[in-house]
């Protein structure tokens, strides 16, 4: 078995990101493996960084690499991990919640040896690429891919099956070259890693209401030249993104970005474009059997005011004819944001709510709205 250990480049307070733990309970961990089945393959390198070492004081942290020189030696750098995380809460990895993780686990109980990794909390950077790909313009979710979209300006593209060959070589004949090119890959990995927790500020932004400044209806012209009206929310967050992110759902539209030019203020500026409708819709009411509804009218009335008028008049309402109706201005929603709602007809799956001048000035509601918008349009995008 052999240790290596690197100083890896300075990173951000993780709090920026969204990791609610210190520097120093932090591990981010890289697997290398002879493929990939934890029953008839093995761990060759565990490859970990931490940051309470002699480095911290600047938020540098210490790159760990325990290598095997013999897959008989998997147990003995099983073990030495379980010393470095023993300590420690988060463990941060790319896709390991469906590889690194479980591997290690499970080679952990083939020699009887404890899990190393009892009671910390997994964050999975693949998680937030995977939900975010397409609002991203990823073409795939690989790390390398990610990497590239951030520009980390990696120049090591090894493989897995590289290292597997690799490894196999330096069983047969310890080459010193194989050895490099393996711990190499790991490095970049890690390095990669590091470079990839920016990633985790995109779930972040989602996760609280931004602050809304600025409210507008504004009107354009469709593809058709059909006049459109809009309402345009702008908003400020303290939440900062490596890259811009956007999408669009349903005539809404969403971006977020880092603001430009050098304000020194920080954070993320958005937009949000919610389409604004004039007309006529109608409130559903959901105790249909109390009601009636007149035809003439084309409305429904309660069954303790509908009593005094003529029977002639009315019939018995049922779910689609049991409503009333009102011409205002509308801003869509998808489940019950906020009562009451109104549709255009009785199965009609958009919703929409009346946008009144207590809720042109309403700030914090505004802010809400536009995070259930940026939500939905995340929601659908990630399909």
């Amino acid at each position: 078995m052999q240790i290596f250990k690197n100083k890896l480049t300075t990173i951000s307070d993780p709090a920026a990101f969204g990791l609610d733990c210190p520097l120093s309970d932090l591990v981010l961990l890289d697997i290398e493996t002879t493929g990939l089945s934890a029953i008839n393959d093995s761990i060759i390198l565990i490859g970990c960084v931490c940051f309470d070492s002699e480095y911290a004081d600047n938020n540098d942290g210490e790159m760990i690499q325990i290598f095997a020189d013999t897959p008989d030696e998997e147990p003995e750098i099983i073990k030495a991990f379980s010393d470095i995380v023993k300590d420690r809460k988060t463990l941060v990895h790319f896709n390991g919640d469906r590889f690194d993780v479980p591997f290690i686990r499970k080679s952990s109980e083939k020699y009887g040896i404890d899990d190393p990794m009892t009671g910390m909390e997994s964050v999975d950077l693949y998680k937030p690429v995977s939900r975010f790909r397409n609002m991203l313009g990823l073409i795939d979710c690989k790390q390398q891919t990610v990497e590239d979209f951030l520009g980390t300006e990696r120049t090591e593209h090894t493989t897995g099956r590289d290292v597997v060959r690799e490894y196999a070589d330096y069983v047969k004949t310890a080459s010193s070259d194989d050895l490099t090119k393996i711990i190499d890959h790991n490095a970049s990995d890690l390095e990669g890693l590091v470079s990839l927790l920016p990633l985790l500020s995109y779930s972040t932004l989602f996760s609280s209401a931004p602050s809304v400044y600025r409210a507008e209806a504004d009107s354009y012209s469709d593809a058709s030249g059909v006049t459109r009206e809009e309402v345009v929310l702008r908003f400020h967050s303290d939440i900062n993104l490596p890259k811009p992110v956007f999408g669009t759902k349903d005539g809404c539209f969403f971006k977020a970005e880092h603001p430009k030019g050098d304000s020194g203020e920080g954070g993320t500026e958005g937009i949000v474009k919610i389409p604004l409708v004039s007309k006529e819709l109608r409130y559903f009411y959901a105790d249909y059997k109390n009601y009636y509804y007149f035809p003439e009218q084309d409305q429904a009335l309660h069954r303790s005011i509908a009593s005094f008028t003529e029977k002639t008049h009315r019939i018995p309402a049922s779910p689609e004819n049991c409503y009333t109706r009102k011409s205002s201005s509308f801003l869509p929603e998808w489940d019950a944001f906020r009562d009451p709602f109104f549709k255009e007809k009785y199965d009609s799956a958009t919703l929409w709510f009346e946008l009144t001048p207590e809720i042109k000035k309403d700030r914090t509601l505004l802010s809400e709205y536009a995070l259930y918008v940026m939500k939905h349009i995340l929601e659908k995008s990630s399909k």
